[in-house]
């Protein structure tokens, strides 16, 4: 899951790369629909995590499976 990050991530760097050309407004749109796709596939990467009790936490409750500690 962690490759499909850094995948997503590097598309997106691209993407800023190949956008050098384009004018500000069309860059914007491209930054603003890679961004929403990167914080997506972010929230999917923690729901997977938390469902499979992987999550690091730095104390409190980590959500509905209760308090968990440090987990590191």
């Amino acid at each position: 899951m962690d490759r499909l990050v850094d995948i997503v991530v590097g598309a997106a760097a691209a993407e800023v790369a190949a956008a050098s050309g384009r004018t500000s407004a069309a860059t914007h749109r491209a930054l603003h629909r890679r961004r929403w796709f990167v914080d997506t596939i972010g929230l999917l990467v923690a729901a997977v995590r938390t469902e499979r009790g992987s999550v690091r936490t730095a104390g409190g409750d980590a959500g509905p499976g209760g308090p968990r500690g440090r987990a590191y």
